[in-house]
């Protein structure tokens, strides 16, 4: 005998797609390709949390590797390269690292940046106009720039090996600009 799915099991669905894809148009990512290596990545100046200090992307660490990572709040992958980057960056400390927060709604930015004990520079993008500049698509994404600001690797959410893979290309790309 042959399972029957009737129509108004998938009509109890509607609801939930509709949602899903409610939210994924509300957060108004990936409205650009995602930049990619040797690209140039947009210059920018941000509002640092907390403070509210304006800084350039420049300023952040002056002649070394930059790395921008995208994140929300509450996506649980983000702590986890977050707690990979705060770790790597103790090993090796030769770059700069700024987190773009890209939740829809103004969160406890401050309140997670202490909980997680966490060493950088942080902004908020509420209107998404970073995350569309750099094309990204979900969370975490992380950019590593190099001192010029050409993109040199692109991390598309967190897998094991990430913080070894992000560590090998800092190391490379810090040996090639001489270390500084």
């Amino acid at each position: 005998m042959r399972p029957r799915f009737g129509l108004f099991p998938l009509l109890g669905l509607l609801p939930w797609l509709a949602l899903a894809f409610a939210g994924a148009s509300r957060a108004g990512v990936g409205t650009e390709r995602i930049l990619r290596e040797r690209e140039p990545a947009p210059r920018f100046r941000f509002a640092q949390i907390p403070g509210g200090e304006v800084r350039s992307l420049d300023e952040v660490a002056p002649g070394r590797p930059v790395l921008v990572v995208f994140l929300q709040t509450a996506c649980r992958s983000c702590v986890r390269e977050m707690l990979a980057i705060k770790k790597l960056r103790a090993e090796v400390g030769r770059f700069g690292v700024v987190g773009v927060f890209v939740d829809v709604k103004d969160r406890d930015f401050d309140g997670y940046i202490r909980d997680y004990d966490l060493p950088f520079h942080f902004t908020w993008d509420p209107d998404l106009t970073l995350a569309n500049a750099f094309g990204v698509t979900f969370t975490p994404a992380s950019f590593l720039l190099g001192p010029d600001g050409t993109v040199e690797a692109v991390y598309r959410g967190f897998t094991v090996g990430l913080e070894e893979t992000m560590g090998r290309d800092i190391r490379r790309l810090l040996r090639r600009i001489g270390g500084r």
